[in-house]
């Protein structure tokens, strides 16, 4: 089986983040929709490239979430979105990282940069933005992960499964469900993407994958 932790998305209620539900449904024009919200990051070190991974935009103004590791070892960061489905990704500026939080491995990126790497004002950006929900995750609820994951050679790729278990932790002093398993398959570069549910709820970050060295299971 396959083990993903999403980190739910009351670490924004904690920031002090609103949060809207979309339309009930995931229609394929919902989908088209969501994925304009999803991004592929490449993030490097002095020019270098070290590693790649996913978010996904918040507010319109460029505001990204994804994961603390995929932001882990480098000083800079390149934005790419699917503008049409079934295309490669293109490249729509440069992020800086706003905050990170190693413990709960998730990070908040801006956009600060066009694509040439000029310095922009993000109040004129008007981005395509996923409202962060916050719904209750329940055991068994059906989910859709959003991602630019190794296997899928560059492009957006959706899966879909359903939470197999919750795991209680302790964030900013309380205690709440954090980690989540599912069944959904993913892979190494989902990392920091996306989770909705059937409304298009955002409910989290795929975090990690775990494979069960006997059998090969992950």
């Amino acid at each position: 089986m396959r083990r993903l932790g999403l980190i739910l998305i009351v670490i924004a209620v904690a920031l002090g983040f609103g949060s809207t539900a979309l339309a009930q449904g995931l229609s394929p024009a919902d989908i088209t929709k969501i994925s304009q919200s999803v991004v592929f990051i490449l993030a490097s070190q002095d020019g270098q490239p070290v590693s790649t991974g996913s978010g996904t935009i918040v507010e319109p103004t460029g505001l990204i979430y994804t994961n603390h590791h995929v932001v882990e070892g480098a000083n800079d960061y390149e934005i790419y979105v699917t503008n049409t489905v079934g295309e490669l990704p293109e490249s729509i500026g440069f992020a800086s990282v706003v905050r990170a939080f190693n413990e709960i491995d998730f990070a908040i990126l801006q956009i600060d940069r066009d694509p040439q790497g000029r310095p922009i004002d993000a109040m004129t950006l008007n981005l395509p933005a996923l409202n962060r929900g916050s719904r209750e995750i329940q055991l068994g609820d059906h989910i859709t992960v959003f991602g630019y994951p190794s296997v899928g050679d560059g492009f957006l790729v959706i899966t879909q499964g359903s939470v197999t278990s919750v795991e209680n932790a302790n964030l900013f002093d309380r205690r709440v469900p954090l980690w989540y398993r599912t069944d959904a398959e993913i892979s190494p570069g989902n990392s920091g993407g996306l989770v909705v549910d059937d409304t298009g709820a955002f409910l989290g970050i795929p975090t990690m994958v775990r494979s069960e060295e006997r059998t090969l299971g992950r």
